[in-house]
C-alpha cells in the first residue's frame, strides 16, 4: 500500500480505474472495481504494478433499486398532476363561473405547485437517468425578483400556518443568465427544507445581492442549525438531514442534491453556513447577465 502515497506525489506513473463482472463456480455474477497503479517506485529503483479489487455489487444493486423507485415514482405522480392542471385551468379560464379576486388568487398559488410538482416529476427522471447535468436548459435574461417573489407567494400557507415571519430582502438586484423554472424550483426547495426545520413563530428570509461577475441568493431561517458533520454529506444524493432540536429526519433526502445539480449545471455555486441552534444559510450563486 505504500506505492498510492507514490502516486499521490507523482512517483508513479499512472493510474487506471474500471468495472469488470465476474462469475463464480456457483455462477453468481460480481461487479469489481479494479484500480491499477503502475510505475517507478523506492526512487525509481523499481518497476511495478499494484492492483487493487473492491467488491461494488451491493453498492449498484442499491443504485439500481433507487433508480427505479425514482422512475416508477416520477411515473406515479404524473397521472395525478395531467388532471390537477387541466382542472385548474378550467377553474382558471371560468368555465364554471366567475371568480372572485380572491378566489383567482388562491387558483394562482394551486397552479404555481401544480407546477412545481410536474418540474420535480422531470427532475426525479432526470436523477433516475443520471442525466440531470445533460437536460437542456432554457437559459434567458432572468429579473430574480420576480422569480423570487412568485416562489415566496406560493409558500405563503405554510408562513402563516406556523406563524412564520416571512420576509424577502431582495433589492435591486441586476438580471442573471438562468433558466427560470429551474431556479423556482431551487428556491422552493431551500423553502420548504427551511419549513421543515423552523420552529413555529421564526423566520425565513431570502435575499440577493450582486458580487463580482454574479449574484449570491441566500434562503435563512432562525431554526436548530444543522451539526458540522453533515454539512459536508448535506448534497448528496438520499442524505437525510438531522433535526438538531428533535433527532429526526425528513424526506428521502433528493431535495439539495437537485439544487446542487441545477446550480452547478448553470455555472454556479451552492454550499451551506449553519451552527447548531443558530439557524442556516443556504446560498448559491448565478452568473449575471451581459
Amino acid at each position: 500500500m505504500k506505492d498510492i502515497p507514490a502516486w499521490l506525489k507523482g512517483e508513479a506513473d499512472t493510474l487506471t480505474s474500471q468495472e469488470i463482472t465476474i462469475q463464480t463456480p456457483e455462477t453468481r455474477v460480481i461487479r469489481v472495481d479494479c484500480t491499477e497503479i503502475n510505475g517507478e517506485f523506492n526512487h525509481k529503483k523499481k518497476r511495478g504494478c499494484l492492483v487493487v479489487f473492491k467488491d461494488i455489487t451491493r453498492d449498484k444493486e442499491f443504485q439500481q433499486i433507487k433508480s427505479e423507485f425514482i422512475t416508477v415514482a416520477s411515473h406515479e405522480l404524473l397521472s395525478p398532476i395531467t388532471s390537477m392542471k387541466n382542472s385548474i385551468n378550467l377553474l382558471l379560464q371560468e368555465i364554471p363561473g366567475p371568480n372572485t379576486d380572491s378566489q383567482k388568487k388562491f387558483l394562482h398559488i394551486i397552479n404555481d405547485g401544480i407546477e412545481y410538482l410536474s418540474n420535480l416529476s422531470t427532475t426525479l427522471m432526470d436523477i433516475a437517468m443520471s442525466e440531470i447535468r445533460k437536460v437542456p436548459l432554457k437559459r434567458e435574461k432572468v429579473d430574480l425578483s420576480k422569480v423570487i417573489k412568485s416562489a415566496m407567494e406560493s409558500q405563503w400557507f405554510k408562513a402563516d400556518e406556523k406563524k412564520i415571519s416571512f420576509v424577502n430582502n431582495n433589492g435591486n438586484t441586476p438580471p442573471v443568465l438562468a433558466d427560470t423554472n429551474r431556479i423556482r424550483q431551487v428556491l422552493l426547495n431551500l423553502l420548504d427544507n427551511a419549513f421543515k426545520f423552523i420552529h413555529d413563530g421564526g423566520e425565513i428570509s431570502v435575499s440577493a445581492k450582486s458580487t463580482g461577475g454574479e449574484v449570491e441568493i441566500s434562503v435563512k431561517d432562525n431554526g436548530p442549525g444543522i451539526f458540522l458533520e453533515e454539512q459536508v454529506k448535506i448534497f448528496e444524493k438520499f442524505y437525510q438531514v438531522e433535526n438538531a432540536a428533535t433527532k429526526k429526519h425528513y424526506g428521502i433526502g433528493l431535495g439539495l442534491s437537485i439544487c446542487k445539480d441545477i446550480v452547478e449545471a448553470q455555472g454556479g455555486r451552492i454550499w451551506v453556513e449553519s451552527k447548531e441552534r443558530d439557524g442556516s444559510n443556504f446560498v448559491f450563486t448565478l452568473p449575471l447577465y451581459k
